[in-house]
């Protein structure tokens, strides 16, 4: 971490993932403002990060916001975001709690992919 006394921002570098690479233009044109300190770079944090582009890689805090209840196996996602983070690091994890009360002006609970769960106890 850097202070940027200009800014006041603390903030060296921001890494923005996705599965996929589609959202990465509309995110470049919403934080053009920070484009010196963005990474954009594919997870799929199913799967072991060190087997991806982040061998090796650690992070102080990382965002998970609406991200994991998408994935198959919560378990090995949260051991994935683990593997990620520097010793000390936080984790920030935003998710739905009530999936059936679900009220907002989406349909993506519709779309395939959006309800992958594999455990028993999580409703599909």
């Amino acid at each position: 971490m850097i202070d940027d006394s200009e800014t006041g921002s603390r903030l060296e570098t921001y890494v923005f993932t996705d599965i996929s690479s589609p959202f990465f233009e509309k995110a470049r044109a919403k934080l053009v403002a920070h484009e010196d300190r963005l990474e954009f770079k594919v997870l799929n944090i199913e799967e072991d990060p060190d087997l991806q582009e982040f061998k090796g890689v650690k992070y102080d805090i990382i965002v998970a916001d609406n991200v994991i209840h998408a994935t198959q196996a919560i378990s090995v996602s949260l051991l994935n975001l683990r593997k990620l983070l520097k010793p000390g690091g936080k984790l920030f994890l935003k998710e739905m709690t009530t999936p059936l009360k679900i009220i907002t002006g989406f349909f993506s609970g519709l779309l395939p992919g959006w309800w992958r769960a594999t455990e028993e106890y999580r409703i599909a």
